[in-house]
C-alpha cells in the first residue's frame, strides 16, 4: 500500500524512525526507484550534485567510485560534506578511500554498538535519500534494491538528528592483530627485562599467558 501510493506520486505519509524511537505520521513527497538498473545512482548522483550546503551522508557500504568523485565535486564547491560509515572494511572501499582522501574527505568510524546498516544521505537538510540500496555498484547491477528520494524539511530534520547522534559518537578505533599485539608485548617485555623491572622467566610467563589467551 505505502509503495503503491508514493509511486502514484501522491503526497504520502510515512513513519520514521531514528535512535530506537518513532516519529509521528509525516507528510512528504517522494519518488521511489528498484534495482538492478532501475535508475538508483542517478537519483543518488542528482541530489549530490544539485546540493548547496550540506551533504551528510551513513553508510554501511561505501564502494562507487563515481559516487565518492561526486561527493569530493560538491565538497569542492563550498558543500559541507559529512560521511559516517560502518565499521566493515567495504566502508569505504580501497578505491574510494584514495578518491576521498584526495579530495580532502574520510569516512569517520564510529563506535556503535552492533552495525551502523544506514544507508541514507540528507542533502541541503531538504532532501533524504534512503532504502535498502548500498552505495556499491553490485547494489545497481546484480541486487534487488529499493531507493527512496523523500522532500520536506520535516523528514530531513528526524534523519538530521539521527546523523548528528552518530557524529558525535566516539571514534571506533580498531584492535590490532593478534600477531601486531604480541611483537609488540614481546618488546616491552624485554625493554622490561633489560631494566630489571622483571625477570626473564617473569617476561617468559606473562608472554605465555597472552599467547594461550589468543
Amino acid at each position: 500500500f505505502l509503495v503503491l501510493f508514493l509511486a502514484q506520486g501522491s503526497w504520502g505519509q510515512l513513519p520514521a524512525s531514528w535512535g530506537g524511537t518513532a516519529s509521528p505520521w509525516i507528510n512528504l513527497d517522494a519518488k521511489i526507484c528498484f534495482s538492478p538498473r532501475g535508475g538508483c545512482p542517478e537519483a543518488i548522483l542528482e541530489r549530490i550534485q544539485a546540493a548547496c550546503r550540506t551533504i551528510d551522508m551513513a553508510a554501511f557500504a561505501l564502494a562507487d567510485t563515481t559516487m565518492a568523485q561526486s561527493l569530493v565535486c560538491a565538497a569542492k564547491r563550498g558543500v559541507v560534506v559529512r560521511i559516517v560509515g560502518n565499521k566493515g572494511s567495504n566502508c569505504p572501499s580501497p578505491k574510494v578511500a584514495e578518491v576521498l582522501a584526495r579530495g580532502g574527505l574520510q569516512v569517520e568510524k564510529k563506535k556503535t554498538t552492533g552495525l551502523l546498516h544506514h544507508k541514507y544521505l540528507i542533502v541541503d537538510k531538504e532532501f533524504v535519500v534512503t532504502g535498502s540500496f548500498n552505495f556499491t555498484g553490485n547494489a545497481d547491477t546484480e541486487n534487488r534494491e529499493n531507493l527512496v528520494v523523500m522532500k520536506g524539511g520535516d523528514v530531513a530534520k528526524i534523519y538530521q538528528a539521527d546523523f548528528d547522534k552518530l557524529w558525535v559518537l566516539p571514534a571506533y578505533i580498531p584492535c590490532p592483530p593478534v600477531n601486531e599485539f604480541l611483537n609488540r608485548m614481546k618488546r616491552e617485555l624485554a625493554k622490561w627485562v633489560k631494566q630489571g623491572v622483571i625477570t626473564q622467566a617473569q617476561a617468559d610467563k606473562i608472554l605465555a599467558g597472552y599467547v594461550d589467551a589468543a
